[in-house]
């Protein structure tokens, strides 16, 4: 009983982490740069992708996973950057010059 009720509160914990954290990334963008960018969550998309293939396809343990995910999602989000692939961050750009 006592254990049951202890994992539903790190479930709990857990859950709202995963919901504060695109949160957090949205309002930290949104009052740096002064307008909405998305991107965070396909970034967010490809980073879990990328970890979840590592762990079940290379069976590495769970903090080679996690870093080869954050990795995997900052380089898309540097990759990003670099291309220009965000027209919005572009024209802000030259708004606030």
């Amino acid at each position: 009983m006592f254990s049951d009720l202890v994992q539903h509160l790190v479930n709990g914990l857990v859950m709202g982490a995963v919901v504060a954290l695109p949160a957090l990334g949205l309002t930290l963008i949104f009052s740096v740069l002064g307008f909405i960018n998305f991107s965070i969550a396909a970034q967010m998309t490809v980073g879990a992708y990328g970890g979840w293939l590592v762990n079940t396809h290379l069976h590495w343990p769970l903090v080679p996973v996690l870093v080869a995910a954050f990795a995997l999602a900052g380089l898309v989000g540097w990759w990003a950057t670099v291309s220009r692939s965000f027209p919005c961050a572009a024209r802000s750009r030259r708004i606030h010059r």
